[in-house]
């Protein structure tokens, strides 16, 4: 798991305990944007991600989340059958999702499908899991990209509420950020879509 750092001149971005430290920097044409510094590693490598570009601001969520306002939602990966065991969804239940919804708004979470059971044993990326019965199977990205547009279309109708997503599918299920993070591209536009800071990466 990375650990981010920051540099540079300090600048707290309120969101739940989130600090960026940013910078503002000119660009070819006199356009400007402010941007953050982060080491995804102990090397002290700086990699730079932007704050703030053509007038809009990149939205961060919170990498810890322990308690919602009334029109926050929490955005998780979950599997079908709503079977919340591990992760990410284990939490989701502390904020009102349910055992056997798998997708959509449930309480103050939102889950977006990343796995299905599948009867028999059967290979996959991510987390292995049978159950003796059934296999906990990782979904291909065209699937799991259509539940994210699903979402999408969803949060610009729900402008009422504010979406913390998490880094779904990139734990239990087993794919990289660099796989999931493009399905969110037109999650950006909206402006209650909060993202992991290292999908802007």
């Amino acid at each position: 798991m990375n650990s981010f750092k920051c540099f540079r001149n300090p600048t707290l971005i309120g969101l739940s305990g989130i600090k960026a430290y940013g910078e503002s920097v000119n660009l070819v044409g006199g356009s400007s944007f402010e941007e953050v510094g982060i080491s995804s590693d102990d090397s002290g490598d700086i990699r730079r991600i932007p704050l703030r570009c053509g007038g809009r601001i990149n939205k961060i969520a919170p990498t810890i989340i322990k308690k919602l306002k009334n029109n926050e939602v929490f955005v998780f990966g979950s599997n079908k059958d709503g079977r919340h065991g591990r992760g990410a969804a284990k939490l989701a239940l502390s904020f009102g999702a349910k055992f056997g919804i798998g997708h959509g708004l449930c309480g103050q979470t939102y889950a977006i499908p990343t796995r299905q059971y599948i009867i028999g044993r059967h290979n996959t990326i991510g987390r292995p899991f049978f159950d003796g019965e059934c296999s906990l199977v990782t979904l291909d990205l065209e699937e799991i990209s259509e539940y994210v547009d699903i979402f999408i279309m969803f949060a610009n109708i729900r402008k009422d509420l504010i979406f913390f997503v998490t880094e779904i599918g990139c734990n239990n299920a087993g794919y990289k950020i660099k796989d999931i993070a493009p399905l969110f591209k037109m999650a950006k536009e909206l402006d209650n879509i909060f993202l992991p800071i290292s999908f802007y990466i």
